[in-house]
């Protein structure tokens, strides 16, 4: 399940040695790691998940079969 944070600016997540930024007050997450470095310091809810939460697969996209 993912988890909603609300922030601003960057932050630095060690076990992953990169930064998340916090877009329009929000960051939204299901990684562990992340989630265990944000809960400490920022406002966070729960979320569930719809289409524009879910992040897509890397790669092509499926080709639609023709409606003829």
């Amino acid at each position: 399940m993912a988890v909603l944070f609300r922030g601003v600016g960057r932050v630095f997540i060690p076990e992953k040695n990169r930064f998340i930024r916090f877009v329009g007050g929000q960051y939204s997450t299901d990684d562990a790691a992340e989630i265990a470095v944000l809960a400490r310091k920022y406002e966070h809810d729960a979320i569930e998940p719809t289409q524009e939460t879910i992040k897509k697969k890397a790669g092509r996209p499926k080709k639609e079969p023709a409606n003829e």
